[in-house]
Parts: structure tokens; C-alpha cells; sequence
């Protein structure tokens, strides 16, 4: 064991503040935390722990006028003995004697029994040896792992999804999915659109690295939710005015946003959406900035930016196309006649090579050969074209100069293909348009002919040394090894640069980054922010969203709106999973479909849109990661079937919201919170009251399943139910639907087998676990016949 300092406060005050300190956690018993720290179950070790032996007023069992009383430290070996419990609380005081074995109830205490951690073998496995959900990881291993003791009601969110953690727009993916298994198309399409305003452009562009975390990498391949997006994104045009509306109330403020893009689009909406009087500026005749002239229309067909503005447009936002700023109108001009102005322009300045001859007639830049191409204006390329680059826009400009009819069109990229940023599916499609990659590679001097025009390319061999700042391997020239290969077009897209003319009086960093103060995203100039690609350097379409939602936050705030959009989710803590049991079973996600090479052109989009059916089934392959390892207190069920209270040092909380899967815990207290009492009113008292617990052997430390009631009967007839079940969910529950069916009826067998029929209908067992649905429906049977066989 890892050593660490022990404290043994004598008074509630000193524990406390030992508690707020980071890296120190609480020991009631000591008989759960003591063997986590043995077998360094957690990855934060704790460097103190703070017993609460000491604080000898937190033992005691009272009875007053209206309730019943427990301190938290008192023993389970005395609430099992205890003789007000054992005649007036019978179900508490058999749960008790069920815990572990009597070595352990000799140490425990009820307020350690209820906060325990969770149980599972692969959170509890010595040395964190598995990459546990409820301890940071990606995925509850027990899902599609070894699951015999675990939940059969399905998994409980503790976290973040992974594929939301990794999303720069925390997109709320799971929430979606779960929405599309259920049929509801429109509100799958309102969890999207609450955080996106223009899904249907990410659906196709955005690199979706949230795919290469979905946990389902590790069973069989990843989600598709670029594809869902996508359907998704084109359903929300398709309805528009179940999505935009214009604002309920209007507000007598005014932003200006100067750039039409990405981040523009999207403050100008949410803006909006708040009453706000918006206006855009933009250089440009059309509206997307390097959506529309930065990104082909096979991949994003312009038609959907011209539904976005007209949509943008119906709810009152107003657009000022092709006005420049510092030409056509002042920066201080804005920020006088508006109350408060964001810049959102994009890179749209391509990086130089910086090489012998680059000058050349025929040697251009990425993003400006894709602009020309955007507006429709010729281009001779010649019959050899050379693209320098390994991201999309380097495989946005190979597969757009063969379209256009260039015969020999090569990539060139100084590292190799598992170094590429590019999406994996631009490359593939590259590769399968004929594009012929050149890797380990480095232009070094352009040839020109004599009328100054570019004949051929030098290109210089290299090799992968050590890795760089980046994690990739860094090339390295290899000494006099070059080649040369033809070239009547060279289209560099090695990187993009910001252009802030128009701008040059607000503070910039080096690279032409507009600096904006730490948490407001505002500028050197009062009343003007920025966000998106103006602020981060060139980033994607998804980066842009997220910054200028950010952004919106603190523009709201400046000019009075005390509102933060960013916390408006639909993900609720604790919140119980809603996988498909399909799931379980290997399946290959849904592939993008694409017109045929012959059939495709510069500008028409190349993917074809997939069916309903084939999103909601790839819905269905969805973990709605959650943790199923389930919570092991025998004291739980009892205390929500007797209606008690958990009083803190902070606050008094219901048992049923207490218990809560979280990160390492089984409850909702905060780190420096402490179980004070347990309070149960006496009120709760009824006829029939019992546990019964499932177990393997006497002395196992937690239960298989469990099962709790308290029933009134009056005259034969049942007058109030509560039945509530343990270990088999990740938190303690109460089956309302079987208690609300028992009301009014008589005890007798036929009402308690159907009492246990209506319990156990929402279940959804795993591969290992469906055993325990038996033992479920013969103990709930056996508690309302308040029979022991």
C-alpha cells in the first residue's frame, strides 16, 4: 500500500476543513476504502484519509414524536441488534445482518454502507488495470465484457460520452442516437440542432473525430454519426420552422458580425434567437465564407448555404454581402453605431512554400485555386498538376483539378500516409479518382521554362526521424537524394494564414491572430469580440461553431443578458441509459454512399443520401455508453421504501435522489460533503415490511439482487405499495408501474406474480446476467406473501 497521511479530527469542523483540501477523502468503517487503497483500485491515490471514529455523537439510534434517527457512524452490527429496529423497522434491521460477514459488520457503519464504491471486478481490479468508465475511461468493460452480477436494467450515465468528450462542440451525440432508436426523428433533430445551427454542413464536412473514440472501436468499428449528422442536418432545413423561429421578444440591442461564415452563421443565430437585432458583413457576393468558396460543392453543395440564408434571413437577420470592412464601412463606424461587434473572418491567405522558384507562372495556393473554382471562373491547368499538402484542403484541391480535367494530378507530402490529417475517406476517395500519392517527399525549387512558366518540380527524399511537437514523426532530408517530376500546375496547401486587413488597429499575435482577453473573447477595442478561425488560426467547421457559441455567451453578458447557451443540454446526471440490446451483436456501421467515379463532377454533391431506415438501424449500434455496474449497499432499497432522508452537513436529501451513479461514487455528495444522520419518518410504518436478499455464499460482501417492501393493507386490501430493488440496477429503484398495480387489490399469489411480471418488464439483461430476473420475480413474489420459502 502507497502511504498517506490518516487524520482523527475530534469535531465536525476540523473534518470539514481537512476535507476541502484536494486529494483527501473520508473513512467512516473503513471497510470498503482501506481495500481500494490496498489494491490501488483508483488512479488518484488519496493522500490523506480523515476518519470520523473520533466523532463519537454521530453513533447513536433515537426514536422522537415524528421519526426515527441514525447517526452515521453508528455500527451495522448495532442496528442489526438493536431491539427498536428489529420490532418497528424489521427490514432494516434484516438488511443489516445480511452485510458481509460478522468480522465486517463489526467495523462498518450504516453512512460508509450507503456511500460505498461502486462494485465491479473491472473497477475494483488491482493496479486500475482496466480503462473504467466510472474512473475517466471510455467504456464500462462489464457491457460487453464479463457482466454475471451486474445490471439487468440497463447502464446509468456517470459521464460524458466519450464521443461528446472528444466533439469540440460537445455534441450531445448519445442523446440523439437514443432519440432515433425510439422512431423521433424531430427530437433527435432539436438535441442536434439546440447546439448547432448548421448541422447539414457539418453532417458533411466536419473530420468527426468523435468517431475515433466511440467506445464501439473496441467491439467491432465506430458509430457513423457523421451519416446520422448528416440526415439530421437535412432534416432540419427540410422542416425549417420547427427548428428557427424568430424570438418571442425583441430586445432593443443591435450586434453586428463581420464575416459570413462558420462562426458568424452561428452567432448571428443564437443571437437572435435571443431578440437581438443582428447584422452580417461580408465581403463576399455569397454567404458561407470558406464554406462556399473554400470547399468544393461535391463535398458541400452550395444550395444548402443559400437555404441558410434565406432561413437566417426569415427570422430577421439581416446581411450585408459583398461590403468590405475598412473599404466600404469603418471598423469604428461599427462599434459606434452597434452595441457590441464580432469578428468572425476565416484564413483565406494560403502558406508559401518558401522555395527556389515558387514565384513562377502556375503556382498557387490551395485555398485561392478553390475560390476560383467556387465562382466558376476558368483555369488552364495543364496536363501535369502537383499538390502539396496532407490535410483535406491539399485533397480538396487533387480531387477538384482531375475533375477539371487535369490528366496527371500528384500528391505531394513529406511524411507518409499514417501521418496525414486528412479525413481517411478523402484519401481513400482521392486514391480511387486516380490522384497518385508521393510520399516522404519535400518540394524544394521550381523549374521554370523560359517565358517564366513552371515545367518542373525538385523534389527532395525524406525520412522519419523523431517524433515532433505534434506526435508525428519529423522528416528529415535524406543528403543528395532528389527527383523531379513534371508539373504545369503547382497548388501549395500546406496551411492557411489570416488576413486582418480591415482590422490592423486591434491587437494581433504573430501569426495574425486576433488576441482576445482570457473568458470573454472580447478585444483590445471595446464593444468588438472575435471568435472562430480570426482568434484560433485555421481550425475545422466544428471548432468554429464552438468558439463562437462561446463567444454569443459573452456578448449576451456584455451588453445585459445574464444567459449561458452553453449549459442549455439535454443530458441529465444520472440520467439511465437506453441502449438497444442489438447493439451487443458485432454489426458494420453504415458506409457513406457515392456516386459512381464516372458520374462525378466538381459541382455536384458525390455522397447520396441514406434512408431513413439505415439511420435509425445504425442508431441501434449505439452503447449510449453507460456504467452497469451496480450499487451494492444492502441498506439502500430499505431506506426508499421507508420514505427516509439523508441529512449532511450541507443539506437534507430524499433517499431516492441520494443514491446516483457518479464518478467513483454511488451518491450525489459533493466532495467535501459528509452523511450526518439518517432519518426516517414514522409515518413510513406499515404492515408488511421485508428484505430478502440473493446471495452466492453468507459472507459475500455485496448483494446478487435484492429486493425491499412496505405495504399497507387495510381491511385485506392494499392500500399502499412500495417495493424497491437492489443490485440490479447501478442505483438502488422503486417499480412504481408494479406498485401502482398492487393498489387496491387483495394479497394473494395470482397479484404477487404479476406484481413481479410488471417489475421486471424494462429489463434488458446482458450476455451472463439473465439469471437474475428469476431470482427478481420469486423474491418480489415471496416479500408481498411475506414468505421466507
Amino acid at each position: 500500500m502507497k502511504p498517506f497521511k490518516y487524520f482523527r479530527p475530534d469535531s465536525m469542523e476540523s473534518v470539514i476543513s481537512l476535507l476541502r483540501e484536494e486529494g483527501n477523502r473520508v473513512s467512516a468503517g473503513g471497510t470498503d476504502i482501506i481495500g481500494t487503497m490496498k489494491d490501488k483500485v483508483n488512479p488518484n491515490y488519496p493522500e490523506s484519509l480523515v476518519s470520523l471514529k473520533n466523532i463519537t455523537d454521530l453513533d447513536y439510534i433515537r426514536e422522537d414524536e415524528d421519526s426515527l434517527r441514525i447517526g452515521a457512524m453508528t455500527g451495522i452490527r448495532e442496528i442489526q441488534s438493536s431491539k427498536i429496529l428489529k420490532d418497528k423497522y424489521s427490514a432494516l434491521a434484516n438488511a443489516a445482518a445480511t452485510v458481509a460477514s460478522p468480522q465486517i459488520r463489526n467495523m462498518a457503519t450504516i453512512g460508509g454502507n450507503i456511500c460505498q464504491e461502486p462494485r465491479c471486478w473491472y473497477y475494483r481490479y488491482p493496479n486500475n488495470k482496466f480503462n473504467c468508465l466510472r474512473k475517466g475511461g471510455n467504456v464500462c468493460n462489464a457491457f460487453t465484457g464479463n457482466n454475471l452480477y451486474h445490471s439487468i436494467y440497463g447502464a446509468e450515465k456517470v459521464c460524458e460520452t466519450s464521443c461528446q468528450r472528444t466533439c469540440p462542440n460537445e455534441t450531445e451525440i448519445a442523446s440523439y442516437m437514443s432519440k432515433l432508436r425510439e422512431g423521433k426523428i424531430k427530437e433527435a433533430a432539436e438535441i442536434l440542432f439546440r447546439v448547432n445551427p448548421i448541422a447539414a454542413v457539418t453532417g458533411r464536412v466536419c473530420p468527426h473525430t468523435c468517431q475515433t473514440e466511440c467506445s464501439r472501436n473496441q467491439f467491432d468499428e465506430a458509430v457513423s454519426i457523421r451519416d446520422v449528422e448528416k440526415y439530421l442536418g437535412d432534416y432540419i432545413l427540410e422542416h425549417p420552422k420547427d427548428f428557427f423561429k424568430k424570438p418571442g421578444k425583441e430586445i432593443n440591442k443591435k450586434v453586428a458580425i463581420i464575416g459570413a461564415g462558420p462562426a458568424g452563421l452561428t452567432a448571428a443565430y443564437y443571437l437572435r434567437n435571443r431578440g437581438i437585432k443582428v447584422t452580417i458583413i461580408d465581403d463576399n457576393l455569397e454567404v458561407g465564407g470558406m464554406l462556399y468558396y473554400g470547399i468544393p460543392s461535391y463535398r458541400l453543395p452550395k444550395s444548402i448555404l443559400k437555404e441558410i440564408k434565406d432561413i437566417l434571413e426569415s427570422i430577421g437577420i439581416e446581411f450585408k454581402m459583398h461590403t468590405s470592412v475598412g473599404k466600404d464601412v469603418r471598423l469604428g463606424e461599427l462599434q459606434k453605431n452597434y452595441d457590441a461587434v464580432m469578428a468572425g473572418t476565416g484564413a483565406w491567405l494560403s502558406q508559401r512554400l518558401d522555395c527556389i522558384g515558387e514565384e513562377a507562372d502556375g503556382v498557387i495556393g490551395g485555398i485561392e485555386f478553390l475560390n476560383i473554382v467556387a465562382k466558376h471562373e476558368e483555369q488552364n491547368l495543364g496536363k501535369n498538376v502537383v499538390i502539396v499538402g496532407g490535410g483535406n484542403t491539399a485533397m480538396d484541391a487533387c480531387r477538384t483539378a482531375k475533375r477539371l480535367g487535369a490528366e496527371n494530378v500528384y500528391n505531394i507530402y513529406r511524411r507518409t500516409r499514417s501521418e496525414m490529417p486528412a479525413d481517411e475517406d478523402e484519401i481513400d476517395e482521392a486514391l480511387k479518382e486516380g490522384i497518385v500519392f508521393k510520399y516522404l517527399v519535400n518540394p524544394i525549387e521550381v523549374v521554370k521554362d523560359k517565358n517564366g512558366k513552371i515545367n518542373e518540380v525538385v523534389l527532395q527524399q525524406m525520412e522519419l526521424g523523431e517524433p515532433d511537437e505534434s506526435g508525428r514523426k519529423k522528416p528529415k532530408p535524406i543528403e543528395g537524394k532528389t527527383e523531379r517530376i513534371k508539373a504545369n500546375t503547382l497548388i501549395v496547401a500546406i496551411g492557411q494564414n489570416i488576413n486582418i486587413k480591415g482590422f490592423e488597429d486591434i491587437n494581433a499575435d504573430s501569426k495574425n491572430r486576433i488576441i482576445v482577453k482570457e473568458n470573454s473573447h472580447i478585444t483590445s477595442k471595446e464593444k468588438i469580440f472575435a471568435a472562430g478561425d480570426a482568434v484560433l488560426g485555421p481550425k475545422t467547421v466544428v471548432e468554429a461553431i464552438a468558439d463562437a457559441r462561446k463567444t454569443v455567451n459573452e456578448i449576451l453578458h456584455y451588453i445585459g443578458i445574464n444567459i449561458d447557451i452553453t449549459k442549455e443540454r439535454d443530458l441529465e446526471e444520472n440520467k439511465k441509459s437506453s441502449f438497444d440490446l442489438k447493439c451487443l451483436e458485432c454489426s458494420e456501421a453504415i458506409k457513406p454512399k457515392f456516386a459512381s467515379i464516372k458520374d462525378r463532377s466538381t459541382y455536384n454533391e458525390d455522397t447520396i443520401r441514406h434512408e431513413e431506415k439505415d439511420i435509425l438501424m445504425e442508431a441501434t449500434r449505439c452503447f449510449d455508453c453507460g456504467c452497469v455496474a451496480i450499487c451494492p449497499s444492502d441498506i439502500a432499497p430499505v431506506l426508499l421504501v421507508l420514505d427516509a432522508y439523508i441529512k449532511t452537513n450541507k443539506r437534507i436529501i430524499r433517499a431516492e435522489e441520494f443514491f446516483a451513479a457518479g464518478i467513483s461514487s454511488s451518491t450525489i455528495l459533493d466532495h467535501d460533503e459528509i452523511v450526518l444522520e439518517i432519518q426516517i419518518p414514522k409515518n413510513g410504518l406499515e404492515s408488511i415490511l421485508t428484505y430478502k436478499k440473493f446471495r452466492q455464499r453468507k459472507s459475500i460482501d455485496f448483494p446478487v439482487a435484492c429486493v425491499a417492501t412496505n405495504i399497507s393493507v387495510d381491511k385485506e386490501i392494499v392500500t399502499d405499495a412500495k417495493i424497491a430493488l437492489g443490485a440490479v440496477r447501478p442505483i438502488p429503484f422503486r417499480v412504481r408501474k408494479a406498485e401502482k398495480y398492487l393498489v387496491g387489490k387483495t394479497i394473494n399469489e395470482h397479484n404477487a406474480q404479476k406484481v413481479a411480471e410488471i417489475a421486471t418488464e424494462d429489463t434488458v439483461p446482458l450476455a451472463e446476467n439473465e439469471y437474475k430476473i428469476s431470482i427478481i420475480k420469486a423474491m418480489i413474489k415471496r416479500s408481498i406473501l411475506n414468505k421466507d420459502y
